[in-house]
């Protein structure tokens, strides 16, 4: 890395908020202008693009529903017939209905509609950053709640001691927290089973963060042979 790039990366750091909760610290960061991420743009994102569009259309999806929409920068390669784009952040469901103003396929809200369901959820690096467990909780069970058919999850999937052990600049992060989320779904999701997982074309680099990551995608099948969800 040069030095331009550390110290680029260094004065980032120093905008971010303070971290006190998950909720507050992305409500915070766009609402002072910070950005979804480095996996939102590049070659990240054309990979995450090339992967959701292809699915969309082999598997005929009409309507699908993002948990954590973020910036809208991933959006912008998305095609899909039909969108929904949920944030807890106003500062990014505002600044995504300016740049989405003359697409009326797609919408940005706060909170999913209540009754709404959709042929895919999906969430895109969001859940390591659910540092508590109660959201990380909530999170997933409405993730799976919403859909009727398909769940794609983008993520790491392996615990934070695992994550450290391997790569212990993590450690610093504190609103990053791995977790091995295929265990909560196996426990809480007994309706729902994984249909396939696709490795990063960019797997994890330290020598180069912001263009590699340590997610994959996990896509999740509701079973044909009984009612998903758990208690």
């Amino acid at each position: 890395m040069t030095v331009r790039e550390t110290l680029g990366r260094l004065l980032r750091r120093r905008r971010e908020p303070d971290f006190v909760r998950s909720d507050q610290y992305w409500q915070d960061r766009y609402a002072t202008g910070g950005k979804s991420g480095a996996g939102s743009v590049g070659r990240l994102a054309r990979f995450k693009a090339d992967v959701l569009n292809r699915f969309v259309a082999d598997h005929a999806i009409t309507s699908v529903l993002e948990l954590g929409s973020g910036d809208g920068s991933q959006l912008e390669l998305a095609a899909y017939p039909d969108y929904t784009g949920i944030d807890i952040s106003e500062a990014a469901v505002a600044m995504c209905r300016k740049r989405f103003a003359g697409d009326s396929a797609k919408r940005f809200l706060t909170a999913i509609p209540e009754g709404q369901s959709y042929d895919l959820t999906m969430s895109l690096d969001v859940i390591y950053h659910l540092i508590e467990d109660s959201t990380f909780a909530d999170y997933l069970a409405a993730l799976f709640a919403a859909s009727r058919e398909w769940v794609v999850i983008y993520s790491s999937n392996m615990t934070h001691a695992e994550a450290i052990e391997r790569f212990p600049e993590f450690a610093a992060t504190r609103h990053v927290t791995h977790r091995r989320f295929s265990d909560w779904v196996d426990e809480n999701q007994p309706g729902w089973t994984l249909f396939e997982r696709i490795a990063n074309r960019f797997p994890y680099d330290t020598a180069n963060p912001d263009k590699t990551s340590f997610a994959d995608f996990y896509v999740y099948r509701k079973r044909q042979d009984g009612p998903a969800g758990g208690d």
